[in-house]
Parts: structure tokens; C-alpha cells; sequence
């Protein structure tokens, strides 16, 4: 019985070993790199936005390159620039978006665009590849979180502080919004206008959306609603409200300068792609007077709320 045993034990040392060898082989004839850099060491995602659970997770297969038919594209509500409407998109950003896809190459259509709550999109485009996410603002603090295809003029974007004309609000400097509660949207510029401008978190009220500021803001649950004047007032006259009833008390930014975002690995090829449609789309051609961008921003914006 001792004889038998050692041999039993010898022979399952053999087996350890050879199996060892085999398992060390494939490691090493593997193509795939076996270390990350400093920067995929400290974000580790997949293709699908999942943080990877263990070092070993690296050695999973790189998502192929991305072509313009993979790209993820993503808004959030803001009329007259995105929103729904019957079932269909429509709106300053999602027709520019579908005319440079076309003349990307792109088989996709404004049917391939995602809406969803801006928090939530600006998470996705952080997080996984491919994604694409409009318009925004571009500014120091997002500067190489996401790749740029921009600007995209002459979309007039101007943000404020909206007050109901009852409240008789008066704002001459930042000082004296220490004394109100401000409406602001997660994530959004509003937030960090607001936070650019020294407003303490107690007068700061965040939500997901401008839609559920308009209604706060009429029932005096803020005092003023920071959100761009374009997309106030198209919320302010679709919620049946009267636009005489409110009144632009500050500008906190005027003429911002808005892009589309990509996600930080996509290939640069895409991005040139994007940005020569963009440029072509904002070309007057001879003999004209308006480019084709143009006529879409004349189609939605008629004029400047309150004669801004």
C-alpha cells in the first residue's frame, strides 16, 4: 500500500508538471499584451462601460476598431436642439447629426439616436467606446475626457437665471445670489456655472431635467432657474405657460461655443470624418446667403427670447 501510494503521488507530479507546461505555452504565444499602461491601469473598461473586476480581465479580447456605423449616438431632451415629437426625433442637433453621418459614409440615420436623461449620457459617453454624445459644451474641466468635432456655429446657446415676473427679483452681481435657491440640471453647465460662480451647495437645487425645474419654478419651490434661454423658453411655451409672465433677472453665459463629444478612444480617422461633414455643412456656397446649417438653426429658432 506505501509502494502504491508513491507511485500514485509521483505520477500525479508528472501529470502537475506537464500540465504546467502546456498552460505556459499558450500564455506565452498569446498576441494579446500582458501589462497596461499607467492611465488603463487607472480606467479599465470594457467595450460595454463595465470596470474590470480583476488584473486578469485584461487579457480579454480589445473590441475591434470602431467604424461610423458602430458609433452609439446619444442626446438628451433640450428643444428646440433635441426632442421627440409623434415618435420622432427632431431638432437643430439631430438633423446637423443625420446630414454629417450621411456625408461621413454613415448608413446611420437620426432613427439610431438614443435619448436619454443627460446624467445618464454623459456617464455613457465617459464610459463606453463609441459613444457620441450632443451638443455640449466644451471647457477646461471636460477637455481630454472626450475626443472634439466642433464648434458648431452659429447655434446661439446662452445661459441664465430666469425668474417669475411677480417675484420681482434684481440681480446685480454674483453676491446677491447668495439670498436664492437656484434650479440647475445634474451634470449640465448649468451646475457648473453655478459652481464657477461661487454659489454655495445649499442654494444649489439639482434634478435630472429643465422640464421639472419650469414646474418647481412655479411653485416657487426655486426662486430662479438656471438653464439656457433657447431651450426655456421652447419648455416654457409647450407647458402652456405665458412667456410674459417671466423674465431673464442675469446672463451668466452668452454665445457658448457647443460640440460633439466622442469617446476618448475613438479612432482619429472618425473624428476627421465628422469634423470635414461639419465644416462642409457650415460652408456658404457661392451665391448664397445662408449655409445649410444655417437654414436648420432658421427652421427652429425664429428669434432670441427675451431680446437677447
Amino acid at each position: 500500500m506505501v509502494s502504491g501510494d508513491r507511485f500514485y503521488q509521483r505520477n500525479n507530479k508528472n501529470v502537475d508538471v506537464f500540465l504546467f507546461l502546456i498552460i505556459f505555452l499558450v500564455i506565452l504565444l498569446t498576441d494579446t499584451p500582458i501589462s497596461l499602461s499607467q492611465d488603463e491601469e487607472l480606467t479599465k473598461y470594457n467595450a460595454s462601460g463595465e470596470s474590470y473586476s480583476s488584473p486578469f480581465d485584461c487579457y480579454r479580447e480589445a473590441p475591434a476598431a470602431a467604424g461610423v456605423d458602430d458609433l452609439i449616438l446619444m442626446i438628451e431632451s433640450f428643444p428646440p436642439f433635441n426632442f421627440e415629437e409623434n415618435g420622432e426625433l427632431k431638432g437643430i442637433a439631430v438633423e446637423l447629426a443625420e446630414k454629417m453621418l450621411r456625408l461621413a459614409g454613415s448608413r446611420l440615420t437620426r432613427k439610431d439616436i438614443r435619448q436619454m436623461p443627460w446624467s445618464r449620457a454623459y456617464r455613457d459617453a465617459l464610459e463606453t467606446e463609441n459613444t457620441v454624445l450632443f451638443l455640449i459644451n466644451r471647457n477646461p474641466a471636460r477637455e481630454k475626457l472626450f475626443k472634439w468635432v466642433g464648434p458648431v456655429a452659429p447655434i446661439p446657446i446662452k445661459y441664465v437665471l430666469i425668474a417669475k415676473k411677480e417675484r420681482r427679483i434684481r440681480i446685480t452681481s454674483p453676491d446677491d445670489l447668495k439670498k436664492y435657491r437656484i434650479g440647475v440640471v445634474f451634470n449640465d453647465l448649468s451646475e457648473q456655472l453655478a459652481a464657477e460662480m461661487g454659489i454655495e451647495d445649499e442654494n444649489i437645487d439639482p434634478v435630472s431635467s429643465g422640464e421639472i425645474n419650469l414646474l418647481k419654478l412655479n411653485r416657487n419651490r426655486i426662486d430662479l432657474w438656471n438653464y439656457e434661454a433657447n431651450v426655456a423658453k421652447w419648455l416654457i411655451t409647450h407647458f402652456g405657460f405665458k412667456m410674459e409672465d417671466y423674465e431673464v433677472v442675469y446672463i451668466l453665459k452668452k454665445e457658448l461655443p457647443t460640440y460633439f463629444a466622442f469617446h476618448r478612444n475613438t479612432p482619429d480617422k472618425i473624428i476627421q470624418k465628422f469634423q470635414r461633414a461639419l465644416d462642409e455643412l457650415r460652408k456658404t456656397p457661392p451665391g448664397t446667403m445662408e449655409s445649410e446649417l444655417d437654414k436648420i438653426v432658421k427652421k427652429y429658432i425664429k428669434k432670441s427670447p427675451w431680446g437677447l
